[in-house]
């Protein structure tokens, strides 16, 4: 029984640890797009850029 509840709450820490880590990717990733757009675009594929001038676009210019 104590087993199971363990290898839960390891799950739950591991979940909690790669959501934080995306929320960090997230946020860096927009800071740098802020302060260095161009050099984020040449990094990416075509469509992906497409699809982040959208919505930064639809965000900062509306």
């Amino acid at each position: 029984m104590e087993q199971q509840s363990k290898s839960t709450s390891m799950e739950e820490w591991a979940r909690a640890c790669f959501q934080a880590f995306l929320i960090v990717v997230m946020v860096l990733f927009v800071f740098f797009y802020m302060v260095e757009p161009e050099l984020i675009m040449q990094l990416l594929p075509e469509q992906v850029k497409e699809k982040i001038e959208a919505i930064f676009s639809y965000f900062l210019y509306d």
